[in-house]
């Protein structure tokens, strides 16, 4: 107790520099006695003060050092749990590693697939030439060419039609419907021409 040990001090600095009277024997034993009681007390109360603090002091270092103790005992069996828990799915990671090397190998040859067959398309396109194009007229079924184009009709409406076209001896026919009779459009193909239509609002127009 500091409140305590400083109130003794207080009282032993009284008491030593208390003056008794040097004619008056009896009242300089006592001070003399009261002195030495004081100085005792003093010491005793000294010691245990010094003591308290090296008790205090020590009960700290053990303290810290305990609670060090107990932060590196936390982290130790943290970082174990975690490195079990690591070890269970080892299995599994690499074979999530495995998986990911054959998808990297496989996305590779897709994409060198999709470059030779992109190379191979664009070498087709640049070396078809549409003016060489050549029919087999002797087709066994007489069908050149068939396929759906839009006839434009020759009313005051000039409206568009999908009609399904075909070429077969030498004549340009279509037909509403599959199962109807054949429309002649052009007698004979090999006294025509064809010419690009640029005056309508369709794409890809031409004129017999």
């Amino acid at each position: 107790d500091v409140r305590k040990f400083k109130e003794t001090k207080k009282q032993f600095d009284r008491v030593k520099n208390a003056q008794a009277p040097r004619n008056k024997v009896h009242e300089a034993e006592e001070a003399t006695q009261s002195l030495v009681l004081s100085r005792k007390a003093f010491r005793h109360l000294a010691l245990d003060y010094v003591l308290q603090i090296n008790v205090l002091q020590a009960k700290k270092k053990f303290e810290i050092l305990d609670a060090m103790l107990s932060f590196m005992h936390a982290q130790y069996t943290l970082f174990q749990q975690g490195y079990n828990v690591l070890d269970e799915i080892d299995p599994y990671m690499k074979k999530l590693a495995a998986q990911l090397d054959q998808l990297v190998i496989d996305s590779a040859m897709e994409k060198r697939d999709l470059e030779h067959k992109h190379a191979l398309i664009q070498q087709r396109d640049f070396s078809y030439d549409d003016t060489k194009v050549e029919f087999n007229v002797d087709a066994p079924n007489g069908v050149v060419m068939e396929g759906y184009l839009f006839k434009r009709a020759s009313n005051a409406f000039k409206t568009w039609n999908r009609r399904w076209f075909s070429i077969q001896n030498s004549q340009l026919v279509y037909q509403k419907k599959l199962k109807d009779s054949l429309t002649v459009v052009v007698e004979d193909l090999r006294l025509c021409s064809v010419k690009p239509s640029e005056d309508n609002e369709r794409r890809f127009c031409f004129e017999v």
